[in-house]
């Protein structure tokens, strides 16, 4: 064989290699976007608040190391139960799959488990385990705790009054949406939290009532170059509405502004009110699109202690 045939067969190889570990990873992708799917479709989501997190995705990225040293970290707790059963989110956590409703927390949690220490941790609480499904008192008579490995990798777990509440993630007739969210952060918004906006964080009320007319609502976080970009699509009931949404968002931020120049103040990246000043809006059609830049300043004053 010559030197030339040898550089050429050199090439084809790592060209093929180089193809065969793109393909593979195109398959992974595809088939844990095909099952986050599904798991939504667990979720109880009429009425609910839905929240998905790549956890995976932001531990590789580095614009979200801020949170790895968060609260939940620190709370003894917390600690007490990583120490029991050596599960630690920050590493063993990949997706969480989440619905928030009527004082009750569904999650489907995909990471590294281990279930026999998890279930000798339940058992050490004073709870008790039968053919896999767990449960558990938690911090209060209000709060009980139960939780079934939906396979290996994968734990459906609810947080309720009812002890049985998790019997209600075993098969997908919850009606979320169809297709698995592409953005790390994702949250989807249900009309009843909108018409409440006084349950919304101080800064965004104003926001949340411009909102109580739309028919649907998804809030999504993903890396813009090196920060994060906050976005927020709105499905409106005719272009109408979607041109008084647009306006009225418009309207409620050049007036935090101008709030903002009277009292001589700059935008504070670390604060919300800093993130919503820097909002920018467009409408399509009967959709509103909002987007506000997040800088590395507010991620680590959320994660301050």
């Amino acid at each position: 064989m010559t030197p030339k045939l040898r550089g050429w067969l050199l090439i084809a190889v790592v060209v093929a290699v180089c193809g065969a570990a793109v393909y593979l990873l195109a398959v992974y992708r595809s088939r844990t976007a095909t099952e986050t799917a599904r798991l939504l479709r667990r979720l109880p989501a009429d009425d609910a608040l839905l929240l998905a997190v790549d956890f995976r995705a932001i531990r590789e990225s580095g614009v979200l190391s801020a949170l790895a040293e968060s609260k939940v970290a620190e709370e003894p707790e917390y600690r007490r139960f990583v120490e029991a059963t050596g599960f630690d989110y920050k590493q063993d956590l990949d997706t969480a799959l989440a619905a928030f409703r009527s004082g009750e927390t569904f999650f489907l949690l995909r990471g590294r488990f281990d279930w026999p220490s998890l279930s000798a941790y339940v058992k050490a609480q004073g709870g008790s385990c039968h053919n896999s499904l767990c449960r558990m008192q938690g911090s209060t008579p209000a709060r009980q705790i139960s939780f079934f490995p939906v396979h290996r990798e994968v734990m459906a777990l609810a947080v309720s009054r009812d002890s049985w509440a998790v019997s209600r993630l075993l098969s997908e007739t919850g009606g979320g949406p169809a297709a698995a969210p592409s953005q790390p952060v994702w949250m989807r918004i249900p009309d009843s939290l909108l018409r409440d906006s006084g349950r919304w964080p101080t800064g965004t009320r104003l926001f949340a009532a411009a909102l109580q007319n739309a028919e649907q609502v998804e809030i999504s976080v993903a890396p813009a170059g090196n920060r994060l970009e906050a976005r927020l699509e709105v499905d409106c009931r005719s272009p109408g509405d979607a041109e008084k949404l647009h306006n009225q968002l418009q309207g409620l931020t050049e007036v935090l502004r101008a709030m903002l120049d009277k009292a001589k103040q700059q935008p504070n990246p670390r604060d919300l009110t800093g993130v919503l000043s820097a909002g920018a809006f467009s409408r399509e059609n009967d959709r509103v699109i909002g987007r506000w830049p997040v800088e590395q300043a507010f991620l680590e004053a959320i994660a301050a202690p």
